[in-house]
């Protein structure tokens, strides 16, 4: 005996027929067949039930109700962002919008902002009178350095319970960058709080600069993390200060070390009080130039504190370009803690070698076995790296671990120069993540400001000379050459521009 089930012909009583079933949880695969070929939402969802998320059948059926449910265009935008497909997530966040999803404005506002395309973002925003509409538009001004509009929004900001912007915008003092200015029309930076106790004789002061509350936070944070760093106590930290975007023009290519205009520092620098600035940006290699430091908001803390040893005067043993200056020839004085690149052979007797080696060598009191570091060939003299294995220091706990001697770098290989450091491991100067050695720590001790970068003014000055502006320049210069003691060889090295 069978059973015949009989099904309404009418499109619409069919329609209502599949719906209910499908509600119900009682239909079959044939019905469910006509289902999906009359289009009805209701199967759609269903077959998305059945399917896993992201694969090509959940993108078909998600489409298909997408076209008439703002919820599921949203969805897909929100998929196609992660899967950083941003023509399609743009295309489906923009859908939403038409089918009434608020919401889809405020996502696709966050998502051309994330981009830097903060006119499309605004454009989307200024229709809406809530919290998270507002928040935005607040954080786009105050990159834009339009505080009057900041000013004039913080009610509202109250009024709505945005404490978490009010909160930022205060303890960065974003409402006062354009406060104080002098008879000329400068801009005066606000005042700064140090976060080190010990500053009050700081040589190594360092001002981290931001252009919008993401990359202040994340200087903070760096500047928290560095605590635990051998070299922390070297440096104190100002607060990360605030400046508006359009003061800056950078090159923030990803692939690329970042690059600024130092010039503009003219224009506000004068009212910063530190030895070294630095610049936290969006994007763009981590470097510092001088008494520069650029780093990118991705950049962790390891980055930064090798970046922070550069200022003191340790140079990166990983391969520098071939046109780098350290690397034309060998070194006529000692110019870095770590790396000394020094000619392929010597003429003398051993003992003249060995002394003009003492002059080259930074780390050369932690050497005990020194004849050893040379071996005659002929009438020349050359580094036999492979001894200093065995020549232990007393002079620190890491000497006594690892040997202290001369040992190949891969700073520098000219044919006839090449680089060497103290030990043979492999150390943060050469990757991020490695330990930063004791024998490191104990040379910054022992030549605490020799080898360090000379102050930020210093860039002013020599950007300032390029552009042809000598008279600014040489004022610039003269702010670098007082932090300096008079006669020193960096002191005739800043006077001459030979950094």
């Amino acid at each position: 005996m069978s059973v015949m089930v009989t099904i309404p012909s009418g499109s619409f009583f069919l329609s209502t027929y599949l719906n209910k079933a499908i509600d119900t949880n009682n239909i079959s695969e044939n019905e469910l067949s006509i289902a999906l070929a009359l289009k009805l939402p209701k199967a759609y969802k269903r077959m998305l039930s059945t399917v896993e998320y992201g694969s090509s059948s959940w993108l078909l059926y998600a489409q298909k109700l997408a076209l008439v449910d703002g919820g599921y265009a949203l969805k897909l935008a929100s998929f196609y962002q992660i899967e950083e497909n941003t023509d399609k997530a743009i295309f489906w966040y923009k859908k939403a919008i038409k089918l009434n999803q608020t919401i889809a404005s405020i996502k696709l506002a966050e998502y051309y902002f994330e981009q830097g395309k903060y006119e499309q973002a605004k454009s989307l925003l200024v229709t809406h009178n809530n919290k998270e509409a507002l928040s935005l538009l607040v954080e786009i001004a105050i990159i834009e350095g339009d505080i009057e509009y900041v000013k004039q929004n913080l009610p509202s900001l109250k009024r709505l319970g945005e404490s978490r912007l009010l909160r930022l915008i205060d303890h960065y003092e974003i409402i006062n960058v354009f406060d104080s200015f002098n008879q000329n029309g400068q801009q005066k930076l606000i005042s700064q709080n140090k976060f080190s106790a010990n500053n009050a004789h700081c040589e190594n002061s360092v001002q981290l600069l931001a252009t919008n509350l993401d990359n202040l936070q994340h200087a903070e944070s760096l500047i928290h993390q560095a605590e635990r760093h051998a070299l922390y106590p070297f440096f104190c930290f100002e607060q990360p200060k605030y400046i508006p975007k359009h003061w800056l023009v950078c090159n923030e290519g990803a692939s690329n070390a970042i690059e600024c205009d130092e010039s503009i520092l003219d224009k506000f620098g004068g009212f910063i009080t530190s030895r070294y600035v630095g610049f936290v940006l969006d994007q763009g290699g981590a470097n510092v130039n001088n008494g520069i430091m650029y780093l990118d908001r991705n950049d962790n803390v390891n980055v930064f504190t090798h970046e922070l040893s550069h200022l003191l005067g340790f140079v990166d043993e990983y391969a520098l370009p071939k046109k780098h200056r350290i690397c034309q020839s060998a070194q006529s004085d000692m110019f870095s803690h770590n790396v000394v690149v020094l000619p392929t052979t010597f003429r003398g007797n051993k003992n003249s070698v060995l002394n003009e080696l003492s002059k080259q060598v930074p780390w050369w009191k932690h050497i005990n076995n020194k004849p050893r570091l040379v071996t005659v060939n002929k009438d020349e003299w050359r580094l036999d790296t492979s001894n200093t294995i065995e020549s232990i220091s007393t002079n620190t706990q890491n000497s006594q671990k690892l040997g202290v001697g001369l040992y190949l770098a891969d700073t520098c290989h000219q044919a006839n120069a090449k680089a060497y450091k103290p030990i043979l491991h492999v150390t943060q100067l050469q990757y991020n993540e490695e330990a930063f050695p004791s024998l490191y720590l104990a040379l910054t001790h022992e030549n605490t400001n020799r080898f360090s970068m000379p102050s930020f003014h210093y860039n002013v000055a020599k950007a300032l000379i390029n552009k042809g502006q000598d008279l600014k320049g040489m004022k610039w210069l003269s702010h670098a050459l007082s932090r300096e003691r008079i006669g020193s060889a960096k002191y005739q090295k800043i006077k001459q521009g030979d950094f």
